[in-house]
């Protein structure tokens, strides 16, 4: 071997001197100047790199943070360097006290050495104890794989907060307790109506716990009671009075009545319909607040209005009234005001009490600098949500901050750097102060959540430039208004806002706040204070509305074109005090009004009273709206397109990647991925972002995390989070299924509470962050304890969310529970080794191999059947690793068989969405995971993208053109769990995985699966080291791979390929190229490693077909009308589920009527005349041709029954789907249907419906449409009668049987026509004697219709035939009656036509029992023939083509050709006759065709088709292309034959076949330029196949062999192609 290896070097140099010899020539020979510089040219992975350089460095994942309270913060920057497998062998980083000391490369806090490490992520300060408010400045410096050192980084700083509690000198501070009036001598007076159980009103109100509430009660007794309690501050009842002399039962519900409640001093008389039903003794309370109390549980509901309140003095005075007469003012803030009464019932919370108005809090502070400042720094919070301001200007740019956390636990504050602000002399510092979280409305908890009102804390911290330090804080000195232009601002509600209330300079150093209140301190708030962790809230971006709609007069819609979260930015100009009003919604109704009705009781509005003046903006404060449609009302004038601009608004979480791919509807859902997490990423993972929920949702978090993580840098986002479950978990150990905890939601559920464990393990895994599992480690070791504790037998329970909105495929919770205990199980032992705790992660594996195995033992056969048979049941047991391997393939199978039963459509819900395509993926289903990703029918990503969608939807239907929208009650437009998908986007699709031995992307797996038919698909992601990029393209069975691997990393990369040595990477030979080492072929890929460096892999791939399965044709319409068109739309689908690219397939379609219908080769249908018709589709792919079909009814009348009564002897009643008023309403969603039979015979009791058309009149065709949505077991039509008797009558006698129909059994799917004589009657009865085949998913024979129609067709004869003939051709026109109903038994029609332009030749009948009896003599009389004909057999059906008559057309005219029929005579059987209106038909005539080009195609395409071979290697063609060509050809060959065929089908075969060939010939797999000799890479051979062919031009005969050795393709083979190959082989 090694001789056999010495001679081949000893020829490569002697060939290399040759062509150095030739290389010398002139250069019209050869262009070799660049050849011998790129030989000599070095490696690039030989040369030290002295580029390399530190970035990027942030603290805790920030750059330059403010205001930490880690006391080892954790340092991270990037090696930079565009040479291959670089990487980081040492550092040293440098912590000093001052940027001077640091520019002396003096570490005075922290020097660490040179440390030997590859660590530059999350690398811990060492250094030491960090102190309160200062700031530390660091810099770092690296050493290379040669132990080169880089320069010094540039600098960055950290600034530590507040670290210990007696670092906080300022007080809470809030709106001092209003003052309640010791008012004892009032009255009340107002009316009530009970609607349901009982009318509660409350007085006295000192607070929610100190009040009276008189109560009329009508459901615990049976009769009325007069209840009075009391609250102080538990609830008592007073006493209990019968009242039914006055509220009799007749008079208990639904009718009015008034109360009187008369307070004098200590006694408290009470009275109903002006008579004293009650006098006591009490005198806890004085006048105090009103409102009411409206109690609901699982025994009762209380309901009631009110109406007309009035409060008075002992002197008469007027205190309050409220007649509820303006239905946008509600002063009590809950129930709905209708026909001027207050509504109470199904309140949020069972109390309701009239707040005072209170505007949002405006406070201030004054004070003054007296000296040069040096540093100054803000530390505040807010139990509620606040905005700083400084002398006039913003303070920062957060939004609603300090976020949401459970405020019982800890609060985040904010730290900002306001040096600059500062002016020498008076100052002041303003702040708003919201009701947020805390005290507004939460989710469906309502309001007070946490706390009665906003509370705020400030510090500021001033150094001077002498070295002296102050303090402002937040104390009693400062002032307080809530007389402010923010009316209300709620986060659910919206926010109200009146500029005429506007208070100037009221936050800058001079404004007299003499009126202004001193604040009141405040110390209820037990809680920790904690700096803040992650993103702040921020405004993102912009976007402008594209459009604006008028749907009401005054009402204007502005369309963003993207749903979005944040607000509007409104400007305007107008009169004082007009009122503009702005509500949110995502969606629009059908008649373009906004959508709100899934928001249930948030409102989502902003109002604006305006100032006057000029010019106005407004932005909200302190709340959030999602929408993509902002409604406009009372605009003083007509809004433009820069009226409003949409503020997007979430958590400052830096964007991370991005993905694109050839499919631009899996683009659209990429941005729809995106744009949901923009949305929902606010302070916490919320659900949605619109209704009265809002909460942080753990199940959702924990599918989406992974895909979160690839989108943005969601690491201390996500940290923040796990504080927040860990502050909700239960003392047993329970984790929230919400967090922060709302008491309103439950703990302990599986999926939902295994985000403590399953977040910190993907935060983890993608930034190689320990310390997220060092904090979180107790807690989750304490919920581990909690599943095993409440398991049986290691089986977790049934109950918890199970996988919530799966599509009716519910997999047994004790299925899903226990996955989930098992998967925590595993993670939680992964972990412990992370950390060091060996004896964990040994507990925690064998915990999780017994949970495995009990599970095998509970849910799973012998033949790998797990219970529930579901696709998430299948799903989590592959992904989680519960199955023995000998059954991981037969679950991954019936996987796949269960997405093949539904007709290749996915059935999973949250928890089962994330994880399927991976899955599919791992076992080789790559094919069936590319076919879920790009369906678009329900239930698929694509359908909602279909209906409109640019955010995840919460359902995959909440939304459809079809049917509206979904549940009101649940039905969010913006809602990321779905979109978990974006997970197997990035890993698997674009092949960009995290090793979870080397976190963090330090070991990236570069593994990109080639499907879907996508031509290429892009993404890049920025790791914690740097940025990773990935993008492959496929070209026929060529494969390229480009990726970029960050420096200080490494990589292993999978190249598609059956073959290792097609591989090459920047065109040579892997064996050839530094730096990339192939490990081994893992199936059809190639394996290799990598170190750092940009890479271009290129391969060429074994196209494995898979034949044509299935051809669907649908259409939007099942009836139409005469004139309509309708597109059809055809899918195909291979037998591995992929969907066929019509585009290279063939489409034929065809009518079976043209007199009904036509439909073109684009498959676009146009009715012509009445009837039903089946409009057929063949699509031929790859050799395989499979048809589908349509059947569509025309009609060309009304239908006399729409809207008919209809009655029947036996129905079934299921609002609203069925019922036998919808056999004649027009919809086809809404059916009729019998009782269910065990038996098909119903002869002894037939069934029968009825319709009334309400007069006599003429008709003749009854039109059934089967019940569609269900089918037989065999798939056919179900439920539709075989035997049956058609029957009409007048408006008295008896019935009349018009039709008799025996063995219905070739239903096609569509309507069902049938005819009959013309009748005049008023009512059709379809009486049924035998039923047909019941639906696959009942148990009863029935009798269902979806419409029943019934119809009068006028008589009419039809004559069709080409538009255009050539001259001299043959051709034929069709003649037939329509419409004609009764017996026709003999038939005599005259024709007339130019003898000049056409020439009859025959005639023909189309029917077996039609006989042509008679023809006149056409010689006798030229231009006219007579026809006689007879039925022999029976009656003739008229409404097929009877007779055909043969013509030719002769000289070429501009004028059309016409043929005329005359009236018709035909006669029944009894001989009566009748004359019916004749018609014409006209035809253009042309030139002669010719045939000759499309001759000569065919056979130029023939010849290509039989020299072509099939295979895989260059100059060969795929698997399947010969036989699609031939079909072609076929094609083409049977118009060639065709003696009637017209030059427009001539010139359209000509066109197909050419389209074909051009196909054909583009399919060739090409080879690599250079490998001449076929054996797909480049070397020595072909240099020795290119100098044999030396000196052949393309004058040679033989040229088509030489060609290939025309390196540089000038027609001659030469020196210069010697030289080309040879640069390619040395590279």
């Amino acid at each position: 071997m090694a001789s056999q290896r010495t001679k081949q070097n000893k020829f490569k140099k002697r060939a290399l001197s040759s062509l150095l010899i030739f290389s010398m020539l002139p250069t019209m020979l050869v262009p070799a100047t660049t050849f011998a510089s790129e030989s000599e040219a070095p490696s690039t992975a030989n040369v030290a790199d002295t580029t390399f350089r530190v970035k990027n460095l942030k603290t805790e994942q920030a750059v330059n943070p403010l205001g930490l309270d880690t006391l080892k913060p954790r340092l991270s920057w990037q090696m930079g360097s565009d040479a291959r497998s670089q990487k980081q062998t040492a550092y040293q980083v440098l912590v000093a006290s001052t940027p001077e000391l640091l520019s002396q490369d003096q570490g005075d806090v922290w020097d660490s050495g040179k440390l030997l490490s590859d660590q530059s992520a999350n690398v811990a300060y060492a250094g030491e104890e960090l102190q309160t408010s200062h700031r530390y400045y660091w810099k770092v410096r690296i050493w290379d794989k040669d132990d080169q050192m880089s320069d010094w980084s540039v600098q960055a700083w950290w600034e530590m907060g507040l670290l210990k509690p007696s670092d906080w000198q300022a007080s809470w501070i809030t709106v001092p307790n209003e003052q309640i009036p010791n008012n004892r001598k009032y009255s009340i007076d107002l009316d009530f109506t009970i609607l349901e159980a009982a009318a509660g009103f409350v007085f006295g109100s000192q607070d929610s716990s100190h009040f009276y509430m008189w109560q009329i009660n009508v459901k615990d007794k049976p009769y009325a009671q007069f209840r009075p309690h009391k609250w102080n501050p538990n609830p008592s009842v007073i006493k209990e009075k019968n009242i039914s002399s006055i509220i009799p039962d007749a008079a208990k519900l639904n009718t009015a009545h008034h109360m009187k409640i008369d307070v004098n001093g200590d006694q408290i008389s009470t009275y109903v319909d002006q008579q004293l039903i009650d006098t006591l003794q009490d005198s806890s309370f004085s006048l105090g607040k009103i409102g009411f109390r409206q109690h609901k549980d699982n025994l009762t509901n209380e309901r009631a209005s009110f109406d007309n309140i009035k409060i008075k003095d002992e002197n008469g005075n007027s205190l309050f009234t409220e007649d509820f007469s303006n239905p946008d003012e509600n002063a009590f803030g809950a129930g709905k005001i209708e026909n001027g009464q207050l509504v109470l019932g199904e309140l949020a919370s069972d109390l309701v009490i009239k707040q005072s108005e209170r505007h949002v809090p405006q406070l201030r502070k004054a004070f003054t600098i007296t000296k040069p400042v040096k540093k100054a720094t803000v530390y505040a919070t807010a139990l509620g949500l606040y905005e700083l301001s400084m002398n006039g200007h913003r303070v920062g740019v957060d939004h609603l901050s300090p976020g949401w956390t459970d405020y019982n636990q800890f609060v985040q504050y904010q730290s900002y750097d306001v040096t600059g602000m500062l002016e020498s002399g008076n100052n002041a510092l303003g702040a708003l102060l919201g009701d947020g979280w805390y005290s507004g409305h939460v989710a469906m908890a309502g309001e007070h959540v946490y706390g009665q009102k906003p509370e705020m804390l400030l510090q500021m911290n001033v150094e001077y430039q002498d070295g002296t330090k102050d303090q402002i804080v937040s104390d009693a000195s400062w002032k307080i208004s809530t007389a402010g232009p923010i009316v209300t601002s709620d986060l659910l509600m919206g926010e109200t806002y009146d500029a005429r209330n506007e208070l100037q300079a009221w936050d800058k150093p001079g404004y007299n706040d003499t009126d202004w209140i001193a604040a009141g301190t405040v110390n209820d708030f037990k809680g920790k204070l904690i700096a803040q962790v992650g993103p702040t809230v921020q405004a993102a971006e912009e976007l402008k509305p594209k459009v604006i709609t008028v749907p009401t007069p005054g009402t204007y819609i502005l369309d963003l074109g993207q749903n979005m979260v944040g607000w509007a930015r409104l400007q305007v100009n107008g009169p004082a005090g007009s009122k503009v009003k702005m509500r949110f919604g995502e969606m629009l109704n059908d008649d373009g009004t906004l959508y709100t009705a899934n928001l249930r009781t948030a409102k989502q509005t902003d109002e604006y009273t305006l100032k006057g003046g000029g010019n106005e903006v407004y932005e909200p404060h302190f709340t959030f709206h999602g929408f993509r449609y902002v409604e406009l009302t009372g605009y003083p004038g007509v809004p433009t397109l820069d009226s409003i601009t949409g503020v997007v608004v979430h958590s400052n979480t830096e964007p991370t990647g991005t993905f694109e791919s050839s499919n631009s509807m899996v683009n659209q859902l990429y941005s729809n991925i995106v744009w949901g997490q923009k949305g929902n990423f606010l302070s916490v993972p919320t659900d949605c972002p619109q209704r009265d929920e809002r909460m942080g949702w753990t199940g959702d978090a924990q599918i989406f995390a992974r895909t979160a993580s690839y989108n943005m840098n969601t690491m201390t986002f996500f940290e923040k989070y796990m504080r927040d479950m860990m502050s909700g978990q239960g003392s047993d150990g329970a984790y929230p299924d919400v967090a922060p905890y709302l008491s309103i939601v439950g703990r302990g559920n599986n999926a939902w509470g295994d985000a403590g464990v399953i977040v910190p393990w993907t935060v983890y895994l993608m930034n190689n962050d320990k310390r997220v599992i060092e904090d979180n480690y107790a807690s989750m070791v304490k919920w581990i304890d909690y599943l095993k504790t409440n398991s049986s037998g290691l089986i977790r329970p049934e109950g918890g969310f199970g996988d919530w909105l799966n599509v009716d495929d519910n997999t047994p919770t004790d299925v899903v529970n226990t996955a989930y205990f098992a998967y925590s199980t595993m993670l939680m032992s992964k972990m412990a080794k992370v950390i060091g705790n060996n004896a964990d992660a040994q507990k925690y594996e064998t915990l999780f191999n017994d949970i495995r195995t009990a599970f095998n033992q509970r849910f799973v056969d012998k033949d790998g059947h797990i219970k529930g048979e579901t696709q998430t049941g299948y799903v989590l047991a592959l992904q989680m690793n519960l199955l023995p391997e000998d059954k991981q393939p037969l679950a991954a199978k019936y996987l796949v068989d269960k997405i093949k039963g539904r007709d290749w459509h996915l059935s999973t819900g949250f928890l089962g969405v994330g994880y399927l395509l991976p899955v599919l993926t791992k076992a080789g289903y790559s094919e069936v995971a590319y076919h879920l990703l790009t369906n678009d029918t329900y239930p698929s990503w694509g359908y909602s993208i279909k209906n409109g969608a640019t955010t995840i939807w919460e359902r995959w239907n909440s939304y459809t053109k079809e049917g509206g929208f979904g549940d009101v009650g649940m039905n969010s437009f913006n809602h990321y769990s779905l979109g978990s998908v974006g997970e197997w986007m990035y890993r698997f699709a674009a092949g960009i995985e995290a090793d979870s031995d080397q976190p963090g992307f330090k070991h990236t797996i570069i593994q990109p699966t080639v499907g879907g038919e996508f031509q290429y698909v892009k993404a890049e992601y920025d790791s914690i080291y740097g940025k990773i990029a990935s993008k492959w393209q496929v070209d026929g069975n060529k494969f390229s791979l480009e990726t970029t691997i960050p420096a200080n990393t490494t990589a292993t990369v999978y190249v598609p390929t059956d073959d290792q040595h097609t591989v090459k990477e920047g065109g040579k030979s892997i064996d050839e190229v530094e730096g990339v080492r192939f490990v081994k072929m893992d199936g059809d890929k190639a394996v290799y490693e990598v170190g750092s460096g940009s890479y271009s892999f290129t391969s060429l791939l074994t196209i494995e077909g898979s034949p044509l399965s299935s051809v669907s044709l649908t259409s939007d319409q099942t009836k139409m009308i005469v004139g309509d068109t309708t597109q059809l739309k055809v899918t195909a689908k291979k037998e591995n589920g992929v969907t066929v690219d019509l585009a290279k397939a063939q489409s034929v379609f065809k009518s079976s009527d043209v007199n009904v219908a036509t439909v073109d080769a684009a498959g676009k249908v146009k009715t012509v005349g009445f009837g039903k018709v089946k409009i057929t589709v063949e699509v031929t792919y790859e050799g395989v041709t499979l048809a589908s079909s349509k059947s569509i009814f025309v009609s060309n009348g009304k239908n006399l029954a729409l809207g008919k009564n209809a009655s029947s002897n036996n129905t079934i009643t299921v609002a609203p789907t069925w019922h036998i008023a919808n056999l004649t309403d027009g919809n086809f969603d809404l059916r009729y249907s019998s009782n269910g039979f065990a038996s098909k015979d119903t002869a002894n009791n037939p069934i029968w419906v009825e319709i009334d058309l309400g007069s006599v009149q003429p008709f003749n065709n009854l039109v059934l449409y089967p019940r569609l949505d269900s089918k037989t077991v065999d798939g056919n039509i179900a439920s539709f009668p075989t035997d049956f008797d058609i029957q009409v009558k007048a408006d008295n006698g008896e019935y009349k049987t018009v039709k008799q129909v025996r063995g219905e059994s070739n239903l096609d799917g569509g309507p069902q026509r049938y005819s009959f004589e013309t009748e005049q009657a008023r009512y059709v009865k379809i009486v049924v004697t035998q039923f047909g085949a019941m639906p696959h998913d009942d148990i009863y024979y029935r009798f269902q219709l979806a419409e029943a129609e019934v119809y009068n067709v006028e008589e009419q004869t039809v004559l069709t035939g080409p538009s255009s003939v050539s001259s001299g051709q043959a051709f034929d026109i069709a003649y037939r009656l329509s419409g004609v109903t009764e017996s026709v038994y003999a038939q005599d029609l005259s024709f007339t036509y130019d003898p000049e332009q056409m020439e009859f030749l025959s005639v023909d009948s189309l029917l077996d029992d039609l006989k042509i009896v008679a023809v006149s003599d056409v010689a006798k009389n030229p231009g006219k023939v007579r026809i006689l004909s007879a039925v022999v057999g029976g009656d003739l059906s008229a409404n097929v083509d009877l007779l055909a008559l043969h013509m030719r057309a002769k000289s070429a005219s501009s004028v059309p050709a016409t043929l005329t029929l005359s009236d018709v005579i035909f006669a029944n059987g009894a001989g009566l006759e009748k004359e019916i209106e004749g018609t014409s038909y006209s035809v253009q005539i042309g030139a002669p065709i010719n045939k000759e080009v499309l001759i000569a195609l065919i056979a130029d395409a023939q010849a290509k088709h039989d020299a072509a071979v099939e295979g895989t290697h260059a100059g060969q063609y795929p698997v399947g292309a010969k036989a699609t060509l031939q079909a072609a050809i076929d094609k083409a060959q049977s118009v060639v034959k065709d003696d009637s065929v017209t030059q427009q089908q001539l010139e359209q075969a000509t066109t197909e076949l050419t389209s074909a060939l051009q196909a054909f010939k583009a399919s060739v797999i090409i080879a690599t330029p250079g490998d001449t000799n076929g054996d797909d890479r480049i070397s020595i051979g072909d240099l020795a196949i290119v100098a044999s062919y030396y000196g052949k031009t393309s004058k040679d005969p033989n040229w088509n062999l030489y060609e290939k050795a025309d390196i540089n393709k000038d027609g001659i083979i030469d020196i210069a192609d010697l030289a080309a190959l040879a640069r390619l082989i040395i590279g």
